[in-house]
């Protein structure tokens, strides 16, 4: 497409049909190849967001108090009143939830769903660069909720990223120190028991993951440039394909492990079923030794 008529109303109105055609034309070409290895890549992460989000896997603690000291002294009858007012959808009840979900989760996790959404947009429209753009950007939510929920000070505070001195580096590094992921600092990215130092980890798969995508931020080389002149020019190319669904399947086994171990007590609570849905993010093997290692 050329944007140089007299008039640009034609322009507007030749971009938008060429768009709409475009569009049109992946859908319909993903449909016809059944293209769902890329969403099924995805999806234990979509699941896990989900799940942990919602409010029938959490426990106001005050309760939780109350339930235990009821089943230490036998009292049933308290802990079956107890229990009953649970969820009532009264206008506290509610308040009590939307107070847990903010000490529990900040505004990145859901974040993290908009952005894997957006992912998943830009795949199936065949927009390669900006899949690996969004990747990096699901590090970056991924990283930030895990700072900031630990800091929330920080988060409500109205200086900058900047002036705190929060970079980047600044927010990889700390999930090195997080006492919930130390376990990590002792195994393989495929969580085995490190044999020696030079064995990769799920962090240097971090570090990875961030330097080859960033690669597609900057576009510093022909390599990781899109190079297109016209919407049409939007189509499924294999070998692209293949390196963003294997780079996704590297960030969704990042993530869900990085997430589960950083809301242990939340996803204990989840049914069986969706608890083997998420961990579909790593391989058989790798289910087995996460699954031992966080007793889950």
């Amino acid at each position: 497409m050329k944007i140089h008529s007299k008039r640009y109303s034609d322009d507007y109105n030749t971009y938008l049909n060429e768009l709409e055609a475009s569009i049109s034309k992946s859908i319909s070409a993903h449909k016809a190849a059944n293209s769902i290895s890329f969403f099924k890549s995805i999806y234990p992460l979509f699941v896990l967001l989900e799940t942990l989000s919602a409010f029938e896997y959490h426990i106001d603690p005050t309760r939780r108090l109350l339930i235990g000291e009821y089943l230490d002294s036998n009292e049933k009858d308290k802990l079956l009143k107890l229990v009953s007012s649970l969820n009532t959808g009264t206008d506290e009840e509610q308040l009590i939830q939307q107070a847990i979900r903010k000490e529990t989760f900040t505004p990145f996790f859901t974040e993290l769903y908009s952005d894997s959404m957006l992912l998943m947009n830009h795949y199936y429209l065949n927009n390669y660069r900006d899949c690996h753009i969004h990747i990096r950007n699901l590090i970056e939510d991924l990283l930030c909720h895990l700072y900031y929920k630990d800091h929330k000070e920080e988060f409500m505070s109205e200086e900058s990223e900047y002036s705190m001195n929060l970079s980047p580096q600044y927010f990889r590094d700390y999930v090195k120190r997080a006492s919930y992921l130390k376990e990590f600092e002792k195994l393989s990215d495929s969580f085995d028991k490190k044999a020696n130092h030079d064995v990769s980890t799920l962090f240097g798969k971090l570090e990875d993951l961030y330097a080859k995508t960033s690669s597609y931020v900057h576009a510093s080389k022909e390599t990781y440039m899109t190079r297109h002149s016209t919407n049409a020019e939007l189509i499924f190319e294999k070998q692209k394909a293949d390196l963003v669904e294997s780079t996704t399947r590297e960030f969704v086994k990042l993530s869900v492990a990085f997430l589960v171990a950083a809301h242990i007590d939340q996803f204990m609570r989840l049914n069986e079923y969706d608890k083997s849905i998420i961990l579909e993010a790593f391989d058989a093997a790798e289910k087995h030794r996460f699954r031992r290692i966080f007793n889950v």
